[in-house]
């Protein structure tokens, strides 16, 4: 029986846990491995015990791969940060669940988890991997589904397009009449930026795992690092980022269209401008993010005076009254690119390295 051992932090001498061999119940040889890997989960070193179980050779892991590569994305998401809390707490955690292989097949295992320490200080976590030949199933709730959603899509930022939007209709609003307000048009101009944004964001990931910038990022997860890295945790595959966000921005265009039956061509002229700037951010040919600042102002474009003035234009229906309103996104988008501009500064190292 092959025994992995998968250890968060470093250990003061992790060679002793490599290539040991010792008697299973059978009288068998039982194989234990070691994988170290720091604090964020990147792997130090992995043995040819981890190379039997998961198909990885050790190049293709060390300092580029995380942990979390081996089990999958929604168990991550769901039940990796309450293992380690157990783990904290109690100084141990114990169960069942699924991993995954390289060639994504995936197998039951028993899992052993403490935690690791250097001169008095926590360093990581320790967990002993043992395949199990009997079925395990690991419920995911539908919460965890519905946030590993928000990941792909980082629907959390959606106040970037959100706060432009509702400043440009209040302002349009200004002298219109009691009851002539086009609320239904508007809350379609709502949606329809709304889904654009998302699928630019998800258009991002697609296009920067293809061109290599997320392997490349093997920093720490931070706060304030740009991408959702959904791909790497395992959430979605590189095709499904490209059905999910060719979905969200065909959606986009119906309601644009309608819009456009309604209101006028602008709402198309907008809508287009829009939605090519958040596509070719990082798309191929253009990529506006290897322009050295097009892309921040482009973005600042998008997200500041495009919204406002076309919101203005989905409100009246008239280009005259839109002018006042592209102004009025100019601070907008200027504190939008800003926000960008710090998301891209962690990242640098990495973009660097693949022309972003």
């Amino acid at each position: 029986m092959l025994r992995v051992f998968f250890c968060r932090g470093r250990f003061l001498n992790s060679d002793i846990f490599s290539n040991i061999f010792t008697k299973d119940k059978t009288g068998g040889n039982m194989v234990k491995s070691t994988i170290t890997c720091d604090m964020e989960g990147v792997i130090e070193t992995y043995n040819e015990g981890a190379q039997s179980i998961f198909g990885y050779a050790a190049d293709e892991v060390i300092g580029k791969k995380r942990v979390s590569l081996f089990s999958p994305g929604l168990v991550v998401l769901q039940n990796v940060e309450g293992w380690l809390k157990t783990a904290r707490e109690q100084q141990e955690y114990t169960g069942k669940t699924v991993f995954v292989r390289k060639d994504g097949s995936t197998f039951p295992a028993h899992i052993r988890i403490t935690p690791t320490f250097k001169e008095g200080q926590q360093v990581g976590y320790c967990g002993v991997t043992e395949p199990i030949n009997e079925q395990v199933d690991v419920p995911i709730r539908w919460s965890t589904k519905l946030i590993s959603w928000l990941v792909v899509t980082r629907a959390p930022f959606l106040t970037a397009a959100l706060m432009p939007l509702f400043i440009g209709g209040a302002f349009a609003s200004l002298g219109m009449a009691a009851g002539t307000f086009p609320v239904f048009h508007f809350a379609l101009a709502v949606v329809g930026v709304a889904l654009l944004h998302l699928a630019s964001n998800v258009y991002n990931d697609y296009f920067d795992w293809k061109s290599g910038t997320d392997q490349a990022n093997t920093s720490y997860f931070l706060k304030y690092s740009g991408g959702s890295r959904a791909i790497e945790l395992g959430l979605i595959d590189l095709a499904g980022t490209f059905r999910v966000a060719t979905t969200l921005l065909t959606v986009a265009v119906a309601i644009g269209l309608y819009l456009t039956w309604q209101v006028g061509t602008g709402v198309l002229l907008y809508g287009l401008i829009g939605a090519g700037l958040g596509f070719f951010y990082t798309a191929p040919p253009v990529r506006l993010v290897a322009r050295h600042g097009i892309g921040e102002l482009a973005i600042g474009l998008a997200f500041g005076p495009l919204i406002t003035a076309g919101v203005g234009y989905v409100v009246t229906g008239q280009y005259d009254a839109t002018w006042v309103t592209f102004l009025l996104g100019v601070p907008v988008g200027l504190l939008t690119a800003n926000i960008l501009v710090m998301n891209q500064v962690p990242d640098f190292v990495s973009d660097s390295l693949t022309g972003k």
